[in-house]
């Protein structure tokens, strides 16, 4: 569907190996794209402290991802440490730093020139390692550092930029809802706002709890708290709304915006790729370009 509306990305997330997508299915979708001469990216999440990955095994499932891409030029990756709320205990104790023993397995066995996305998400520190890696080494590939959008993601793009003397392109990973009434936003966004560690000490939980929420409704400076967090970490309301934000995003650097819709139809993806189109009518003069993306 993304693909038939010329979205520039699918990104498929990272949710644990119940829910990721496999190599069948992403074999299939590459071969779908190839057929209809579609130009989006595939993107596959990889997850550095998941099992599945692991690169000090005989033979990880990593390589047949890689291997994949050597077929498909059109399949590039996104790293992350992995979300603890999709790690089992031994996956969690491991090393956020695994990210870049990771990205540099990847370089070494991949010919074709990626499109990588790098998570930044609780890996500030390994992103910058695996990026003065690259300053010293060469850039094989294309490297996008990859922020999820809150309170701090300017400054993280503002650490990177201060830090290498390199333009690169930013990406923003937000969940998005095309909508012209917040009534209920919270609860569409509970679990993504829980599985903030900030956002549980903000809001007295020690776990991710959804059931609380009808708790901290009631309580006007938890209620606002949650808002808050909703509208810092989200893109939502109405279309002028929408693309008002993301015209702002594009002036501070981002110009690869990730949507991950609330409500899975065509209108909220359409809605998106229209407001980026009307940012970067906004912003022509200064001729800032952005490109829309879609997880799944």
């Amino acid at each position: 569907m993304a693909s038939s509306i010329e979205i520039d990305y699918i990104i498929f997330d990272f949710e644990g190996a119940i829910y990721d997508i496999t190599l069948s299915e992403l074999s299939k979708v590459l071969q779908k794209l190839e057929k209809i001469d579609g130009s989006s990216k595939i993107i596959v999440t990889v997850a550095a402290r998941a099992d599945r990955f692991g690169i000090h095994t005989a033979h990880s499932e990593l390589d047949d991802f890689i291997e994949l891409s050597e077929s498909f030029t059109n399949l590039g990756f996104c790293l992350v440490a992995g979300n603890s709320a999709y790690l089992n205990e031994v996956e969690k104790s491991k090393s956020v730093f695994e990210i870049v023993d990771l990205s540099q397995y990847i370089s070494d066995r991949s010919s074709n020139s990626l499109d990588i996305f790098i998570g930044t998400e609780s890996c500030m520190n390994p992103t910058l390692g695996i990026l003065q890696n690259l300053s010293e080494n060469g850039y094989k590939h294309n490297y996008i550092p990859f922020v999820l959008k809150s309170e701090t993601s300017v400054k993280e793009t503002e650490i990177i930029r201060n830090q290498f003397d390199r333009e690169f392109n930013f990406a923003l990973y937000a969940p998005y809802l095309y909508t012209n009434s917040e009534n209920g936003i919270t609860k569409k966004l509970c679990e993504y706002i829980l599985r903030r560690k900030k956002a549980q000490c903000d809001l007295g939980l020690t776990h991710l709890n959804c059931d609380e929420l009808t708790k901290l409704e009631k309580s006007d400076d938890k209620n606002n708290l949650l808002r808050n967090y909703a509208e810092n970490l989200s893109l939502y309301g109405d279309f002028n709304t929408i693309s008002n934000e993301i015209t702002t995003l594009h002036k501070n650097g981002f110009n690869i915006i990730v949507g991950l819709t609330l409500n899975d139809d065509l209108k909220q993806i359409l809605t998106l790729k229209r407001a980026c189109l009307r940012a970067n009518k906004l912003l022509r003069v200064a001729k800032q370009e952005s490109t829309t993306a879609s997880a799944w």
